[in-house]
């Protein structure tokens, strides 16, 4: 990613897997609420959460407990099948340290 519009890509892709996860996993409203929780508690809104994935990874451990593994590793997939990256290559981790391996696999290819 070595432009502006390319991060802008990114994140723009990244928020929308994050949308569509939750809302397959949870439904719109809980997805909505934990947006709720994001923009009352952080001040973040949906659109920005990929610069805050951690904070969104907290909400969703205070809800959902260890599930938030579950619910990360969902985004992440959709995330990585969206860029066309071959899913064996998802990392065993976060889905903030997903991200940035996606990053870094972007700006090597």
């Amino acid at each position: 990613m070595n432009s502006p519009k390319q991060a802008e890509n990114f994140n723009s892709l990244l928020a929308e897997c994050i949308q569509e996860t939750m809302v397959s996993l949870l439904s719109r409203q809980v997805a909505n609420a934990v947006y709720e929780r994001l923009e009352k508690d952080y001040s973040i809104s949906k659109d920005e959460l990929p610069s805050h994935l951690d904070k969104l990874l907290l909400i969703l451990e205070e809800t959902f407990g260890h599930s938030v593994d579950v619910i990360g590793r969902a985004i992440a997939k959709s995330f990585y099948a969206k860029l066309g990256f071959d899913l064996s290559r998802l990392p065993r981790e976060d889905l903030v340290y997903c991200a940035e391996k996606a990053k870094r696999m972007l700006k090597s290819s």
